[in-house]
């Protein structure tokens, strides 16, 4: 896997996606971020 986008919107409580995903860190570098009216889309590229 070489990034990881994401599209965020309020659909009340939500559902946590990555809490099950063990201990080991990630790094992660910001490539895009587009605030829309009800959704937020982010773009990581992952650093090995």
């Amino acid at each position: 896997m070489e990034q990881i986008i994401r599209n965020l919107g309020k659909v009340g409580k939500g559902i946590r996606l990555f809490d099950q995903i063990g201990t080991e860190s990630i790094k992660l570098e910001s490539n895009k971020i587009i605030d829309g009216f009800d959704v937020t889309h982010l773009k990581y590229k992952l650093l090995h």
